[in-house]
């Protein structure tokens, strides 16, 4: 009964083994494709991925930058500002000066004509 068994149990293996193994194979090549499109899937996403950081990262680098010149820009507009707010007070000073000197020439001219004025009565 023992050997029966075992002789029906080979027979099954061999049988089941002939007729399912065109089959699974089959399944197995779909399975290992299919795998390897999302291998390659993930891989392309990973690509992009490092893609975008790179570019995060260079779009922070330059913003950074920008800030930077943005800072050095306000920098020197308050320097040149500085430098316009002296520039207008010696403008004025000489306009000032300017005007003391006519003053100063009318006076002058006055005084020197009184003075002729005086020598020839």
């Amino acid at each position: 009964m023992k050997q029966h068994v075992a002789n029906i149990k080979k027979k099954v293996d061999a049988d089941d083994l002939s007729s399912y193994k065109g089959p699974v194979d089959s399944r197995l090549s779909r399975v290992e494709q299919t795998m390897t499109e999302y291998t390659l899937t993930l891989q392309n996403l990973g690509d992009k991925v490092n893609v975008l950081n790179e570019l995060q990262e260079s779009t922070t680098q330059l913003f950074s930058a920008l800030e930077g010149l943005e800072t050095r820009y306000d920098e020197k507009l308050t320097d040149m500002q500085t430098s316009l707010a002296k520039i207008e007070a010696s403008v004025s000073s000489v306009t000032n000066t300017n005007e003391d000197l006519k003053e100063q020439q009318v006076q002058f001219h006055t005084i020197h004509s009184l003075m002729f004025t005086s020598f020839e009565l």
